[in-house]
């Protein structure tokens, strides 16, 4: 199943191209949250009439990037502290749930994909490429839930790519400074799927997405 970007990306539509560039500017931190955006100021920017930038606004306010006052403009809301800690939380439960689910055999047929993913993050990292690096981990984490061989806990993962990037880009030069733990933390949790022992993942797992996120929220508070 396609996740949200990838069917972002095939709309080649104006309304298709400004929805794509305003989310991705809002993920990366270039439009800020609490920043008002004006319909014509964007369609000047975009080269484009207002009628696709209505539209993508409207889109990206269904998926609660903005939010539209009418005569005023759209406000970029962006992810709280507590909205981030929540998606860590459904991460940790999706990603954990699905490999207990995964069979032996589809355990071993993806441990070589996250070695190589593994040796693209740290090439991504070494070269300071935040955007390179946060693509490639965010694939590498889908990958946990994909071994779960379920549909529906797929979707859900990937209804949440979006967020991720978002959490992952507001970490900043952080990500690149904290390289070797970084790349330290899904070492380990390949170490753990190699030696299938799934408790060890979770724990491993539950660990890494805190150190991850500690510095940009609250305290996460994960079930057990």
């Amino acid at each position: 199943m396609a996740d949200v970007t990838s069917a972002a990306r095939g709309d080649s539509s104006a309304a298709g191209r400004a929805y794509r560039h305003l989310r991705d500017a809002i993920l990366e931190g270039e439009l800020a949250a609490g920043e008002m955006l004006g319909e014509t100021g964007l369609a000047q920017r975009l080269g484009m009439s207002r009628t696709p930038v209505r539209a993508a606004l409207l889109r990206l306010q269904d998926e609660r990037w903005v939010t539209i006052y009418p005569k005023r403009g759209a406000l970029v809301n962006g992810l709280s502290d507590r909205d981030i800690a929540e998606v860590a939380d459904a991460r940790y439960m999706l990603e954990a749930a699905a490999v207990q689910r995964a069979a032996a055999g589809m355990i071993e047929k993806l441990v070589p994909r996250l070695e190589e993913s593994l040796a693209q993050q740290a090439a991504a990292l070494a070269a300071a490429d935040l955007r390179a690096f946060i693509d490639c981990t965010t694939g590498f984490h889908r990958m946990f839930v994909e071994a779960g061989g379920n549909a529906v806990l797929l979707e859900m993962s990937d209804r949440l790519a979006d967020r991720r990037r978002y959490m992952l880009f507001r970490q900043g030069e952080r990500l690149i400074e904290r390289r070797e733990e970084m790349l330290a933390e899904h070492r380990a949790l390949i170490d753990a799927l190699r030696e299938h022992d799934v408790a060890l993942f979770a724990e491993t797992l539950r660990a890494h997405l805190r150190d991850t996120h500690d510095a940009a929220v609250e305290p996460l508070t994960f079930v057990p």
